[in-house]
């Protein structure tokens, strides 16, 4: 059956409208995992595993992690020690929390619409507190971005700002009744105004069950399915539409090495692996709701009726009545086999052929494998990664039939993939390969996307002479494309060109100013012309904003302030560089160096011993000491600083 159509100036209406019609449909949908995936902290819930005692130590970073309750506010410290002592410590308060607590339970950071992940999640299954999900490989700390398609996986519909990657104009509370429904304001009107035929009344939403089933699998995979997703020229991820293709919206790309295993799979897989059981194959009907209601929870012995709608009766290949009496019903098996199972253990039939593994992408996770089949090894249902090629292919899953458009989209996955997963180099290689064959078949974007990221390929790979010209070509298709103004200006100052980087950025900046970049981009531009005050005012401005995302943009103040002689002021800048993250060398560098302006010699001496501690071979601040031993006329360790490197 075709798309059920709805007026195309349906808008979305909220859950709560939904409600006052439907308030029993609804009440029991907020109680499934969809219905509490995002939500404010449930302070009072989550108090019995909250200790503020318990921390988790990363040992790459140095951090420690502890969460705890303050006001009804859920609260995550960060602080370091050195030999007992606390030496740095910040405390951030949780907005939103993500997931219904099933498995996880993950926390975001509002900074004035600028959406971050937090570093601690609580892992319900093993009821622990640890790093969240990629943080042991690399910490974020508390500046991980929450982009468009994570937050509209978790929500209902949340406007991202145009050419940001996580600043929003409107974030909803849980995925909602418009996720699966269409946009419902239509509905509303009819059903408000007058009486309606039931047909024209049905026609203004959409009803799921009556999409053919590819249209149905869209509504599920729009989140269930792992992958990359590279969105259409004009799409966002507010402006998904259940009983639309899904391709219409997005094209999704997986790594080729998530196939490379029957048994690894991520957490959000589903729909992949649903798609290579036979159940799937060979019915024709096959689809998500034909094992679970959206609107409720089902426990296992529901999922059981529903095999046995296919594989139950009375006909050869029955199990034998030991094997089935008052624990499970008859299946009716394919002809010529028969259950392996040992008979005594059978209590369901996904505890045979869905079972339950640890999860490729999220730690203290075991989620149920929807690749159904047969046979299962339980020693080999472990999550790895050994034997992954290094440079992993992007394979298409939903996509355009147009060739052109397709390698379009592909070269920009490519760039997508590089950003979010690693940096290697030959991501790059295969952005620009896409891209130009797409270009050579007439394929491109008005929106200058495919030009930004050509350009910042190039750029990222050091070929600046191509990189400008792409860049600019992005901005002549689009002149509001901040992001494009953001990597030009780079690449200027790259090149020594900071008067024209700052007319770069100040654009980029008009374009858009909540891409805070082009603000720091365009201070450190005024600062290396030496345009001291017009620096300060545009940092002062980044910071009413964000004073809490750019450490950088507290260090380049500390280094206009020294430039202009107020080393009091300087220092101050660097302290709170610092602060953020106490890791930022060149702050405590400068810091002892605005002592050392002052011939304060004895305090620079303290500050470049604070680094030396850490890095006992930082030349920096080794050259620094011996000047300093030099002017205390403490000529015998002056001379001795230099050989302690040599050595």
């Amino acid at each position: 059956m075709p798309a059920v159509s709805v007026q195309v100036q349906a808008q979305w209406v909220g859950s709560d409208t939904c409600a006052v019609c439907h308030a029993d449909i609804y009440k029991s949908f907020r109680q499934t995992g969809m219905g509490r995936s995002f939500s404010r902290p449930e302070v009072d819930r989550l108090a019995q595993t909250i200790k503020f005692e318990h921390t988790v130590y990363d040992s790459l970073s140095d951090f420690y992690y502890s969460v705890h309750a303050d006001a009804g506010k859920l609260v995550m410290r960060e602080f370091r020690r050195d030999r007992g002592k606390v030496i740095h410590q910040q405390e951030r308060a949780a907005a939103y929390q993500v997931g219904s607590g099933n498995h996880t339970l993950s926390f975001i950071e509002d900074r004035n619409g600028y959406l971050f992940e937090m570093p601690l999640t609580w892992y319900s299954q093993k009821k622990l507190w640890d790093l969240s999900p990629g943080y042991r490989e690399n910490n974020w700390r508390f500046d991980r971005p929450i982009n468009g398609t994570c937050l509209n996986c978790h929500t209902g519909p949340s406007r991202l700002t145009p050419q940001t990657e996580n600043h929003f104009e409107k974030v909803a509370l849980g995925i909602g009744c418009e996720n699966c429904h269409g946009p419902g304001s239509e509905h509303v009107r009819v059903a408000l105004a007058s009486p309606a035929s039931q047909a024209n009344f049905e026609r203004t939403i959409v009803h799921p069950a009556d999409l053919d089933r590819n249209l149905q699998m869209d509504i599920c995979q729009r989140c269930h399915l792992e992958g990359l997703r590279v969105w259409n020229e004009g799409a966002a991820a507010e402006q998904v539409e259940a009983g639309k293709p899904l391709a219409s919206f997005q094209a999704v790309f997986i790594d080729a090495n998530a196939h490379a295993s029957e048994t690894d799979f991520g957490i959000a897989a589903q729909a992949d692996r649903l798609r290579k059981s036979a159940c799937y194959q060979k019915s024709g009907i096959m689809t998500c709701t034909t094992c679970h209601d959206p609107h409720r929870h089902a426990g296992a012995e529901n999922i059981n009726a529903h095999c046995t709608s296919c594989h139950g009766g009375s006909s050869a290949g029955i199990m034998p009545a030991a094997a089935t009496a008052g624990k499970m019903p008859a299946l009716r098996l394919p002809a010529a086999s028969s259950c392996t199972a040992p008979q005594k253990n059978i209590q369901d039939c996904v505890q045979c052929h869905m079972p339950t593994g640890e999860t490729s992408d999220i730690p203290h996770v075991r989620f149920t494998d929807h690749y159904i089949r047969r046979n299962f090894k339980e020693e080999s249902y472990v999550a790895h990664n050994s034997g992954a090629p290094a440079i992993p292919f992007l394979v298409p899953m939903i996509y355009s039939e147009i060739p052109a458009e397709k390698m379009l989209r592909h070269g920009l996955a490519y760039f997508e993939y590089h950003q979010s997963g690693g940096g290697k180099a030959a991501y790059l290689d295969s952005t620009i390969f896409y891209l130009e064959a797409a270009a050579g078949h007439g394929a491109s974007r008005h929106d200058g996307d495919d030009e930004y990221a050509k350009g910042s390929a190039y750029y990222l790979l050091g070929q600046v002479e191509l990189a400008e010209p792409a860049l600019r070509r992005a901005l002549a298709k689009n002149p509001a494309h901040a992001r494009a103004y953001y990597i030009l200006g780079k690449l200027l100052m790259q090149q020594n060109r900071p008067a024209e980087a700052a007319v770069i950025f100040a654009r980029g900046e008009q374009a858009q100013p909540k891409l805070l970049e082009n603000i720091l981009g365009r201070g450190q531009a005024l600062l290396t012309d030496m345009k001291l005050e017009e620096a300060v005012a545009t940092f002062g401005r980044m910071l009413t904003v964000d004073s809490l995302s750019y450490e950088q943009a507290y260090y380049y103040l500390g280094q206009v302030w020294r430039n202009a002689g107020n080393f009091a002021l300087a220092r101050a800048s660097y302290r709170r560089a610092l602060a953020l993250n106490p890791g930022l060398t060149l702050a405590q560098l400068n810091t002892g160096s605005t002592f050392m302006l002052e011939e304060n010699w004895q305090k620079a001496v303290a500050v470049f011993d604070q680094i030396l501690q850490k890095n006992p071979d930082y030349v920096p601040a080794l050259f620094n000491k011996s000047i300093c031993f030099a002017n205390l006329n403490q000529k015998r360790k002056a001379q001795v600083m230099p050989q302690l490197r040599v050595e």
